[in-house]
C-alpha cells in the first residue's frame, strides 16, 4: 500500500485546533476532507488523533500525522 509521500499539519498547540493541512502524494484527496472536516466543525486535534478509523486505509494513518 503507498503512503502519502508529503504531510504538513499546523496545529495550535495551546487551544488543540488543527489550523490547516498539506498533504501530497497517493490519496491525499481522500484525506484532506477529514481535517478540513475538522476545522469547519471546531473538531480537536487529539479528537482526530483519537478518532477510530478502519485498517488497513489510508484514514487510519491519520494518528500518526500529528
Amino acid at each position: 500500500m503507498q503512503r502519502c509521500i508529503g504531510v504538513t499539519v499546523l496545529t495550535d498547540t495551546a487551544e488543540d485546533r488543527i489550523v490547516g493541512a498539506h498533504l501530497v502524494g497517493h490519496q491525499g484527496e481522500d484525506l484532506i476532507h477529514l481535517f478540513a472536516m475538522a476545522m469547519r466543525h471546531g473538531i480537536t486535534a487529539s479528537a482526530l488523533q483519537d478518532g477510530i478509523s478502519a485498517f488497513p486505509t489510508f484514514s487510519s494513518d491519520v494518528k500518526n500525522l500529528f
